[in-house]
Order: structure tokens, then sequence, then C-alpha cells
């Protein structure tokens, strides 16, 4: 960045050398509403810039490493351009335009990110991609008909989705905004709740409400929602019905099994887009069902039209220890779905007669857990054994009281000890498989 060109016709640079970096702020006004109450903002900008700044007046003299100098000014350059265009500067904005920045993504114009083409204008104010994940993602919602973002809560998944819907709507790009989820309870049984079908169902919803509210204001959102522009729903009334000329997001997909993930995406019509959401590790339903939300993406994969995000804990823009939470249950996740297994060979033949049996095994047997564990499958862990007719005969006489032999017979799990005892003096090959 060259920082004797700024955006800004409020910003005047005064002088720069190898200690310190002084400009000019001209309008009073703009000068308070950058330092913030109790200079909070100016606080934010050292703390998150790793500089020292005094202020003299309208004269601004920042001390610090040269990078984290240029830092400061770009970040003051964006704040005034935030304000020129919304009136308004919060605290966040900071955050937002350090991330931004530290993408390098405006090379052109480095200064003026809120002119950028991925910044999402809503009434009330100017939201920014803050990771390049978000970058690609919000281009999706721009240019795909369905997008389908996978990953930990605080990526923005559902803010940014909802942002997007709310400028289709003001651009006149859609008629209609449909906001759904699966009313799943959170691990809890809530029992019976009071109230008409839209007093049980609001509580589900409360989090697509908060995004609303945020980027048009509570009166605007309950107008349109009285009017019908603005709908939303459980998942279970989105069967039967083409959705067109709409912008639908349904939310919290994890919670939703693959026949209703299935039903939802075969509702799109004619000028409509989709957006599916979903955390994968944090699925709610019940033991008896299945989450469809991975398969989902596994299935569509190699459709064009449709556009899939895989956020990590990278890509979590509320507090930084949230970011470190979600590494460290992913971490431990995928410690604690290691799947052992003992594979026992009790033929002096099959070495011979199959010199990759190993590897064959190997292959088959992940690709058996692979479709057959379920997310939040834990440790795991399988004996197999080979051996002859002569052996298959007598093990199926003692466990099934049928005296023949047969190609696989499987034990019951509450037999393995019965397998360790009588064949520990066998052969052991041990293969850790990771789902």
């Amino acid at each position: 960045m060259n920082i004797s060109k700024v955006s800004s016709s409020q910003i005047e640079i005064i002088e720069k050398n190898n200690d310190y970096l002084s400009f000019y702020i001209k309008n009073n006004l703009v000068l308070s509403k950058i330092i913030g109450e109790f200079d909070s903002n100016l606080k934010e900008i050292e703390n998150i810039t790793k500089t020292k700044i005094n202020l003299r007046g309208n004269l601004m003299i920042v001390r610090g490493d040269l990078n984290n100098r240029q830092s400061v000014v770009q970040i003051i350059d964006n704040l005034i351009a935030k304000f020129v265009n919304t009136n308004n500067i919060e605290k966040e904005d900071i955050k937002t335009i350090f991330d931004v920045t530290k993408m390098n993504r405006a090379e052109e114009n480095p200064n003026s990110i809120y002119g950028d083409n991925d910044a999402i204008k809503t009434s009330k104010k100017i939201i920014l991609p803050r990771s390049e994940k978000q970058k690609i993602y919000v281009d999706a919602l721009k240019n795909h008909k369905i997008v389908m973002a996978l990953g930990p809560a605080g990526t923005g998944k559902t803010f940014l989705a909802v942002a997007i819907a709310v400028t289709f709507l003001l651009e006149d790009k859609v008629k209609k905004i449909i906001l759904s989820r699966p009313a799943v309870e959170a691990g809890e049984n809530l029992g019976f709740l009071p109230g008409d079908m839209k007093d049980k169902i609001d509580p589900y919803l409360i989090p697509l409400y908060d995004s609303l509210y945020e980027l048009l204001g509570y009166e605007k959102i309950q107008r349109k929602i009285e009017e019908g522009i603005i709908e939303i729903a459980p998942l279970a009334f989105m069967r039967g019905r083409t959705l067109k000329d709409s912008f639908v997001i349904l939310d919290e997909a994890q919670n939703a099994t693959f026949t209703q993930i299935k039903m939802f995406l075969t509702r799109l019509g004619n000028n409509s887009t989709m957006v599916i959401n979903g955390d994968p590790s944090q699925v709610d339903l019940a033991k008896s069902k299945e989450s469809g939300l991975y398969e989902t993406t596994k299935i569509l994969k190699d459709i064009k039209e449709i556009k899939t995000i895989n956020f990590d804990h990278n890509d979590v823009m509320r507090h930084p220890l949230v970011s470190k939470i979600v590494k460290a249950y992913d971490d431990y996740k995928k410690k604690s779905r290691m799947v052992k297994v003992n594979l026992v060979i009790d033929h002096k033949n099959w070495k011979s007669r199959y010199p990759k049996v190993n590897l064959f095994l190997t292959r088959s047997i992940k690709k058996i857990l692979s479709s057959t564990l379920s997310s939040r499958a834990t440790d795991f862990e399988i004996s197999i054994l080979l051996t002859g007719s002569k052996n298959m005969k007598n093990l199926n006489k003692k466990f099934r009281k049928i005296n023949k032999d047969t190609d696989v017979l499987s034990f019951p799990a509450e037999e393995k000890d019965f397998f360790n005892k009588d064949i520990k003096s066998k052969k052991k090959f041990i293969l850790e498989i990771s789902h």
C-alpha cells in the first residue's frame, strides 16, 4: 500500500519516516466517530495493529513497525468510507477491515474495500467477507442456483446468506425470502410448548430473526413478514410446494434427514436460489435417524450448478476463543474416531493363495466403515478371522445351530471374548483406519 495515496479526502499525510507516521483528519465529526467513545476505537486499532497512536487535536501520530503503521492508515481510511456510506461506525468494523485488507484482495485500489464488489449493502449496514472462504461463499451465493455450506458455528454461513437474500430482495431480483430450518431440539426435550403453531415454531427460528433484524431493522422485517414477502417456516412445511422467484435458505441442515433434504432441493422453482447450511459436528437428531447433509454433498458434487463450500475453524469470526474451541473438538473427534481392526489368518493356504489379502481387506474394510459409521461414531474395534471350511462349519454349529459351512459368519458383540481366547495364538495384522 502506498500511504501517500489514500481514498478519503478527509486524510492528509503530514510526515513519514523510520520512526513514526503522522496524518491529519480534517473533519471534527469524522474524527470523533473514528476515535470512538472514550477513545475505544482508537484503543482497538492500537491493539489489533500492535502500534501506539498519539492524538494531538486532529493530528494522529503512529509509532510501530512500518507495515503496522500502514495498516493503521488503511483501517482509518476505510472507517471513514464506511461512515460516509452508512453514517455509522461499529467496533467490529475495525476487525473486519483488518481481516479483509490482510487478504490483499483489492490490489488495484486497496484503500476502498467498501466500494468492493464483495461488499454486501443493506439499508442498515455494509457487510464484508472476512476470510477467503467467506469471499468464495459470497461469490457462490450471487452466481449459483444452489449453494451448500458446511462448517462450524461462527463462520458466517447463515448471516451472509441472509444478507445476500436481503440484497436480492431490495434489488428486485427475487420477490420473496423463505427461511427454514428443522424443528429439532438441541439435545433437550422441551415438552409441550404453549400457543398457536407460530408460537411453537418461533423459538427454533430466533437466529434467523436476529439476522434479519440486524440487516433491515425490526419494523421493516415485521411489515414484510405480515405482507408475506419474508416467510419463516419449519422444514416440514416445504413439502408439496414449488418455490419460484424466491431466495430460500435451509439453516441447521445437519438436523435434516436424507429424505428431507431431497424433498427441500426438489422444491426449486424458476428464478430461485437455494442455500443449505449446516454443521455436521452438531447433529441433534435422535439416534434412530441419520443426518443427510454430508451424504447429499457427496451425491451432488459433480453437478456444476451446485457449489459446496467447506468452512473450518480458521473461518470462525466470533471471539478468537471460539476458533480454538472448534479446533480442539475437531482434533479430539479425529482421534476418537480411529477404528482398530484385528485381522487374523487361520489357514495355511491363505498366504500363498492370496498374497495381497492384507491390502485387499484394508481397502474393503475402509469402504464398509465409511459407508456405515455415523458422523458421531467414537472408538470402534472389529475383529476379522479368515479360516477354512472345517473351522467355519464348527463355528456355525456353535453360534447358529446349523451343521454346515458358510462363506461369512458374524459374531454378536458380546461373543468377542470367544474370539480373543480361541484365536489369540494366531498371527494378527493390526490396521488403524481413520473414518
